[in-house]
């Protein structure tokens, strides 16, 4: 017989285009019809399977009690579901407390007796439990009869005792445990199945577990299969980084925290609890001594309620003591910084004080009409305070070293020239406190001589305005300005005088100008006048 695939393609080589369907119809109608063992050894697989398939439904479908006249068998009575598989959703989860197993045997079962078709089939209630889900491989059910009337299923292990039974399971799975017992023609009977369900797996991990206020914490969870997490913490902050990496942080009060991470595969959970110690701010107590007279001598202690944990204590970065105890201070502020625990830092600030701190100052005035003649104003504090709100201290004026007056405020007269050192030295009565303060005064009898008109006009009196030193001058310099503030004329030579004309050429017009003179003495003293004077031509 030609194959069909063969003579369609003999048939339709001669058609260049798509044929029609009334082709594919005629090509069918001349096809050859297979014989019936063709047909049969064609298909002989499936008549095998049908065979076998028919009477094991015949047997299934029968009334029991023509199955029972056919080959007697033991049948539970009453309880479907005993000689079924239970569906998922009619297991429970078992709540008794699983039992550790020891020296585990495993259960032969024994044959079945050979069945008397008079025999009657009752429920035995030896279990107490239904049919049951747990997550692990073992669990404990109640039992107060003989272990000789179970039929246990191979891959499990039982021990008994306390009127309880103790199963574990090689592998994860359904077991049914079966209990019969016969007693005359009455079999009692009673099932359970237990099905073990794995338990999620998984490992967590801290970057640390004791921390200081205010530091992070990273987590990480490994696990193998498909699990989802749950993370759970209170009194802190947390945030998800990725799939399998958290992050903790906002740890502000101390004390033990929790984080639990519990993991489900949809039918079991597993919870992992891991503890953090957040570490308790030390409660610094500090006494500080004032530094005495500005002497070096301030003091600082330091100390804590749980001082154990304190490392050390560090002033202004630089002095280290693991007691606490600094000494040798001068006054002002400190930054201090106390390392603790697992390198916690806390930081503060001291002030030491300074205790009968002296600050001398005064001032030099000059008399108006006496250039030699000179006023001391004295501004001298006591710890902050001006010297005349405590009557605390004593001064001693000196003129060159020489003592000239223990007076608050005293006035002198330089006779010569020259070059003087005035001090002042404040002294804390009835003490060794004291401390000094002190200028230089220089005195010269020179002075300028400056006019406040002249005339340009070429009479030969007054044509020039020009300035008088009756002794050396040094670093001189002048500047004329009209009055609106533009610079007529300037000059380095106090020999040289201004003839009235703008830049050498043109004549200023009459009116007010205003001049600035600066100059140093032979003693290196400052010299500065500034003033009017009037330019007139006629």
């Amino acid at each position: 017989m030609s194959d069909f695939d063969n003579i369609l393609k003999q048939k339709l080589e001669n058609y260049t285009d798509i044929p029609s369907e009334q082709v594919f119809e005629n090509i069918r109608k001349n096809y050859p019809r297979k014989t019936f063992w063709e047909f049969l050894n064609l298909n002989k697989y499936y008549f095998i399977a049908a065979l076998t398939i028919i009477p094991i439904a015949v047997y299934f479908l029968l009334p029991e009690k023509a199955i029972e006249e056919i080959n007697p068998v033991i049948i539970e009575s009453q309880n479907k579901s005993e000689n079924n598989y239970p569906q998922e959703n009619n297991f429970v989860k078992n709540n008794n407390p699983i039992q550790k197993i020891e020296d585990p045997k495993p259960i032969v079962t024994p044959k079945p007796e050979k069945q008397n078709k008079n025999i009657v089939f009752a429920k035995a209630n030896v279990f107490n439990i239904n049919d049951t889900l747990i997550c692990g491989k073992e669990i404990s059910i109640n039992y107060n009869d003989k272990i000789d009337y179970l039929i246990i299923p191979e891959g499990i292990y039982f021990t008994s005792g306390n009127n309880k039974l103790n199963f574990k399971a090689e592998k994860f799975g359904n077991y049914k445990v079966i209990y019969q017992k016969t007693d005359s023609e009455i079999v009692y009977r009673d099932t359970v199945i237990i099905r073990f369900n794995e338990i999620p797996e998984f490992n967590v991990s801290l970057s640390q577990d004791k921390i200081c206020e205010g530091q992070e914490v990273s987590l990480k969870i490994t696990g193998k299969g498909t699990q989802s997490f749950t993370v759970f913490g209170d009194d802190y902050s947390l945030k998800q980084t990725d799939n399998s990496n958290y992050k903790l942080y906002n740890f502000h009060n101390p004390g033990t925290k929790q984080v639990k991470i519990t993991s489900t595969n949809l039918v079991c959970n597993n919870t992992i609890i891991k503890e953090i110690e957040v570490v308790k701010k030390p409660k610094l107590k500090k006494v500080t001594s004032p530094n005495f007279c500005s002497s070096s001598n301030g003091k600082l202690i330091i100390t804590a309620e749980n001082s154990t944990q304190i490392k050390n204590f560090v002033l202004n970065n630089e002095y280290e003591s693991r007691t606490g105890i600094f000494s040798n201070l001068n006054s002002g502020i400190y930054t201090l910084k106390v390392n603790y625990a697992n390198n916690c830092y806390l930081h503060d600030t001291i002030l030491i004080k300074d205790s009968l701190y002296i600050n001398p100052f005064f001032i030099a005035e000059k008399d108006l009409l006496n250039n030699k003649k000179y006023f001391f104003r004295n501004y001298s504090k006591l710890d902050d305070s001006g010297y005349e709100k405590k009557d605390e201290l004593q001064f001693i004026w000196k003129i060159n070293g020489q003592n000239v007056s223990e007076d608050d405020n005293f006035e002198f007269e330089f006779l010569n020239d020259g070059k003087y050192t005035v001090e002042l030295l404040a002294i804390v009565k009835g003490t060794k406190c004291s401390s000094s303060y002190s200028i230089d005064i220089l005195i010269s009898s020179n002075t300028l001589k400056v006019p406040n008109i002249f005339t340009p006009n070429g009479d030969g009196i007054g044509d020039e305005f020009k300035v008088f030193y009756d002794g050396e001058i040094f670093n001189y310099s002048i500047i004329i300005m009209n009055r609106f503030g533009e610079i007529v004329w300037t000059n380095n030579d106090i020999n040289n005088g201004w003839d009235g004309k703008v830049s050498g050429i043109n004549e200023a017009s009459e009116g007010l100008y205003y001049y600035i003179i600066r100059g140093e003495d032979k003693y290196s003293v400052k010299i500065e006048q500034k003033g009017a004077l009037q330019l007139v031509r006629n």
